[in-house]
């Protein structure tokens, strides 16, 4: 039997899904002739779909060398390069394939996929771009050109490349879940929970696990919580096998499930990251430890208003300071603060990850720490190029990013116990006191009265300024009970939408309460929000998501807050920072405490007061507005960590202790 006639054989069991009687058919027609360009193809291909790309790559390399114009040879090497993590082998296979088959619309496609994986997001929006020239029902390049846009902020074309794609797949779960994801960065929230909505009606069994995660994180921000605790609970109880498929983030305001947080992560991870680089290795002798802090959010932003005090507080004889930012410039005082804060500051905007390590290699860093997390504009596969031996999570983000090229994460004994270690991959660090830092320059502008801002001459004033998605009906219960409570008291509200206002006004009046008791409190300025929040007598917290800022802004302004400590990283931090300013007695751990504690306090004005007393005496003594001695732990931290590196040990657990 002639090798082509096996070929023929094996081609058919494959197409029938029998790989092991295809692969030993193809096998058998190269032991009868090993130039076999057919055989060694179809191989290729079928080691590719059985994921064991390493073995895939001999006999493609061999079947492009046979037939080096051969498309299909050619884009099968490319995907396995890609897939073994040698994107530049891959990008040559896709360019000469380009240059062979320039109509080739898939050809261009998954060109784009390679750019898009390596963070050259023109390149691969233009080649996303060609390929829809060339295919203009490409609904693929479509999809992943709109992702692309609302990927880095630019929601409008993503809306506009939506759109088509709901033309093409009007069925489609993918068309109308990118459409709710391109609305919801547009803050049009009711039209993004309507998309999301039919996305996940339309969504197959068994993979509605993400579209059920994108209805609830919409329905948190609007607090439209109809069917909201049957998502939430029907997300926390995934299968172990089934992905999360969810952006990590949504569940932290969802669910205080340390253990799921770290599924998610690690689902989310997955073709997120590139393929791990070996860790560089700068010299050993050197006379400063070479820090680069990486972050989208090098601006005016809650995280730059924490860490300022600390970059600039850094010990320029012992540490050299690098800012890396692909965020945007938006000209402030703060962004040119930032800038003069360290030795030398990058802007890295338009350059893909892999440029970004190659530089950051090239100065030789010592310990990369990324403020982004699973945030709005991360760049996890950046982190995963390692270009620092020693890569750290601080502040940015209350979780596990889910995977090994974090080292460690920055936390205290309160927020993350280390008996929360099973859940994180990174090694914990406990910095003494508080993790977080704060600013010992706090501004706040003229106050207003009470009626300029909404609140009624006298009464309690309840207040809780955490963004709405925050809010969960379980806590809003609890603070609808304390208004029925105390007579004449008014829960003071931060609204980031206009529809959360009047939804959170429904749930009040059908708990009972006349909604004229909700005031809501819009976006200022911080000085101004300074000023505002000291008409407040106490801060309510939300769980699971705890207060983070906004706690310590109200700490500063003599506001005393009420927390009910949960389990995960964001559930906890709010008690970290009473914590620090001597308040622990209000830091409950059960809702019927935090309850019972608020009301107390509310019906105490004495006992209020004298906690406001402490308050304002902690403000000026506290470590926790003290950013340089935030700094000088966290610099124990990192001496601690390059101490390990140099001795050739492995990251481990470790506490910072107290000076």
């Amino acid at each position: 039997m002639s090798a082509n006639v096996i070929v023929l054989q094996g081609l058919d069991h494959h197409r029938k899904g029998r790989l092991d009687q295809a692969e030993a058919l193809y096998r058998k027609a190269l032991a009868a002739n090993p130039g076999d360009f057919d055989a060694l193809n179809l191989l290729g291909a079928l080691l590719i779909q059985r994921g064991a790309a390493g073995q895939a790559l001999a006999p493609l390399t061999e079947a492009t060398k046979l037939r080096p114009r051969n498309p299909d040879a050619l884009m099968r090497l490319a995907s396995v390069h890609r897939s073994l993590g040698d994107h530049a082998r891959a990008e040559r296979c896709y360019r000469k394939l380009i240059q062979i088959e320039p109509n080739f619309a898939d050809g261009h496609f998954n060109h784009g996929n390679l750019l898009a994986a390596v963070g050259r997001i023109d390149e691969a929006a233009g080649a996303y771009r060609r390929c829809i020239q060339l295919q203009p029902r490409h609904a693929a390049a479509y999809h992943n050109l709109a992702e692309l846009h609302c990927a880095v902020g630019q929601s409008e074309a993503g809306l506009g490349y939506f759109k088509t794609l709901l033309r093409l797949e009007p069925h489609s779960a993918r068309a109308h879940l990118g459409l709710g994801l391109a609305l919801d960065g547009l803050g049009r929230l009711e039209e993004a929970l309507a998309a999301n909505e039919r996305g996940l009606a339309l969504e197959t069994a068994g993979n509605d696990i993400g579209a059920a995660a994108a209805v609830l994180g919409v329905r948190q921000k609007l607090c439209a919580w109809d069917g909201w605790t049957a998502l939430r609970d029907r997300i926390g109880a995934t299968p172990p096998g089934v992905s999360c498929n969810t952006m990590p983030f949504t569940l932290l305001a969802a669910l205080d499930e340390p253990a799921l947080h770290r599924r998610a992560a690690e689902d989310f991870m997955v073709g997120k990251r590139l393929p791990t680089r070996a860790p560089p290795s700068p010299a050993r002798d050197a006379r400063r430890i070479r820090i680069a802090y990486l972050s989208a959010d090098l601006h005016v932003h809650a995280t730059t208003v924490l860490m300022a005090g600390v970059l600039e507080a850094h010990d320029r004889s012992r540490f050299e300071v690098h800012l890396v930012s692909w965020g945007e410039d938006d000209g402030s005082a703060m962004r040119k603060r930032l800038k003069a804060a360290c030795h030398q500051f990058h802007e890295v905007r338009q350059s893909p990850d892999i440029d970004v390590a190659d530089r950051l290699r090239s100065l030789d860093i010592h310990i990369a720490v990324d403020l982004k997390g699973h945030t709005r504009g991360a760049r996890p596969a950046l982190l995963s190029l390692r270009p620092a031996p020693m890569q750290v999570g601080y502040l940015g983000y209350p979780g596990t990013i889910g995977t090994d090229c974090l080292d460690y994460v920055i936390a205290d004994a309160f927020v993350l116990p280390f008996d929360q270690q099973p859940f994180y991959p990174e090694r914990i660090v406990h910095l003494p006191g508080c993790y977080q830092p704060n600013s010992d320059a706090r501004q706040a502008g003229d106050r207003k009265p009470r009626q300029a801002c909404g609140l009624p001459e006298s009464g309690f004033v309840f207040a809780c300024f955490n963004n709405t998605y925050k809010t969960t009906p379980e806590v809003f219960a609890v603070w609808m009970n304390l208004l029925r409570a105390v007579p004449d008291s008014v829960l003071w509200l931060y609204r980031d939408n206009h529809a959360a206002g009047e939804n959170l006004r429904r749930e009040a009046e059908a708990a009972g309460v006349d909604p004229g008791r909700l005031v809501f409190a819009d976006k200022v300025v911080l000085e101004d929000h300074l000023a505002r929040i000291g008409h407040a007598d106490l801060f309510l917290d939300t769980l699971p998501y705890n207060a983070h800022t906004t706690a310590s802004d109200a700490l500063w302004a003599g506001v005393p807050v009420v927390t009910c400590a949960g389990r995960s990283f964001a559930a906890r931090v709010a008690g970290s920072l009473l914590h620090a300013v001597g308040l622990p007695e209000l830091v409950t751990e059960r809702p019927g405490d935090y309850e019972a504690l608020a009301l107390a306090l509310a019906r105490d004005p004495s006992r209020l007061a004298g906690i406001r007393d402490r308050l304002r005496h902690a403000v000026e003594t506290s470590a926790l507005f003290a950013p340089a001695a935030t700094c000088r732990h966290l610099e124990a931290a990192y001496e601690g960590m390059y101490r390990r590196w140099l001795d050739g040990q492995a990251p481990e657990a470790f506490a910072v202790p107290a000076a």
